[in-house]
């Protein structure tokens, strides 16, 4: 069962997906809400969404919660050392919403929706062939 391994910048915390037929069968969810892009850092979140049963963390993230423009609360998990932002955890029970840009070059599932389109910028272009929400879905 092939699996996929990302960590933060300084290596101090890691997040292996066991399965990854798990993450491949979700994909990824960008995600351009507000919360997301600060939190990121980027104009959008690339979030995997993985089970929590097909997940194993290394190391302990700082976490703090916010209310987000949904009206869910969402538990954001980050390095207390480098400041990386890990993954999300929210109105969907028992699943992490892993960033994908913890994991190597090349090893992402494709896109299967963009949350939020409403709040991305004028010259961003959906990924082809995904499902559009102006909002959360």
């Amino acid at each position: 069962m092939p699996q996929i391994q990302g960590s933060c910048l300084c290596k101090q915390i890691t997040i292996t997906v066991k399965d990854r037929s798990a993450a491949d069968k979700a994909g990824v969810e960008i995600c351009h809400c507000t919360d997301c892009r600060q939190f990121t850092g980027a104009p959008a979140g690339y979030l995997v969404q993985v089970p929590h049963a097909d997940a194993e963390i290394s190391g302990t993230p700082k976490q703090f919660s916010v209310t987000a423009e949904s009206g869910n609360t969402v538990v954001r998990n980050f390095c207390a050392n480098c400041g990386s932002s890990l993954f999300d955890e929210g109105a969907t029970k028992g699943k992490y919403f892993i960033h994908g840009g913890i994991f190597p070059p090349k090893s992402l599932p494709q896109p299967t929706m963009e949350l939020w389109m409403r709040s991305a910028e004028s010259w961003e272009r959906p990924f082809p062939g995904v499902e559009l929400y102006e909002k959360q879905q």
